[in-house]
């Protein structure tokens, strides 16, 4: 499971109000919800790669798609799958939801998640990973059961603009009693 590193370290001394008053601004963009995914019937390819070759990925995963015979008929996604994210080396799979037969189609069970949309271009998305964080600390009855998922509800070839683009965050949890 990956943990998430939010883009900036909690102050260890008197800067404790600056760190509340950034959650206070992530809390006004970001509303973060907690809600039922239904199952995915997806299609993915894995592979370790630099952010930079994402698109490469996922032109690849389209590409694969086409050859078997399958048809795209949702959102595609990317699942984060190493320990810890590095920009230079990710453990992620591109996967896009199906209809057709393959054996490597898998299904996603419908599951809990805590989830936000972050709207505007890739490069401001840690803000939203920021605020499910802060989220989860401040609802200690919720724990973290799997990958985070970036699931793209608007992508690059949707939209004319990246200031359009809208990108679903999403972390698995379980509700602790």
């Amino acid at each position: 499971m990956m943990k998430y590193i939010p883009s900036e370290k909690a102050p260890s001394d008197g800067g404790r109000h600056d760190e509340m008053e950034k959650c206070n601004l992530l809390k006004d963009q970001y509303h973060v919800i907690v809600m039922e995914t239904p199952a995915q019937r997806v299609y993915g390819i894995r592979r370790k790669i630099n952010i930079s070759e994402t698109g490469d990925l996922f032109d690849d995963l389209y590409k694969k798609v086409n050859e078997l015979g399958l048809t795209r008929c949702g959102a595609a996604q990317q699942v984060y799958l190493g320990e810890e994210f590095s920009y230079e080396s990710m453990d992620v799979e591109a996967q896009v939801e199906v209809s057709g037969e393959h054996p490597d189609v898998k299904v996603i069970p419908a599951r809990l998640c805590v989830a936000t949309t972050h709207i505007g271009p890739f490069e401001g998305l840690h803000n939203a990973y920021d605020a499910i964080c802060s989220w989860l600390t401040e609802h200690p009855e919720y724990k973290v059961t799997g990958p985070s998922v970036e699931r793209y509800l608007k992508d690059v070839d949707m939209v004319k603009d990246e200031e359009e683009l809208e990108t679903g965050i999403l972390f698995p949890v379980q509700k602790l009693q």
